[in-house]
């Protein structure tokens, strides 16, 4: 796998859940920090992405479609953001072939 320098973080959120709501100002403040990232913000009802994705709930980034980081894996929302840059590291540090 060639990994190039930007790293696609889609968010898939739904503009009626509260947890989509609250994780949302820790997203963009790690965002702005993170300009060499692109995220890009897909709303829930794409039923393709989500089928290709699994996405079955809500808030859920995936990294480079190959992982998936979604709000119960954390114990709070803010707690997406260490696991979404570790998968972004794992990524970064996985050799081109």
């Amino acid at each position: 796998m060639q990994v190039e320098s930007r790293i696609e973080v889609i968010d898939f959120f739904w503009y009626g859940c509260p947890y989509c709501n609250q994780s949302q100002p820790p997203l963009e403040r790690w965002n702005q920090a993170c300009d060499s990232l692109e995220v890009t913000r897909r709303d829930n009802e794409k039923a393709k992405l989500n089928r290709a994705h699994d996405i079955n709930g809500t808030p859920v980034l995936v990294v480079q479609g190959l992982y998936l980081n979604s709000g119960n894996m954390a114990t709070t929302l803010d707690g997406m953001i260490p696991i979404l840059e570790g998968l972004i590291q794992r990524i970064r540090d996985t050799p081109a072939t």
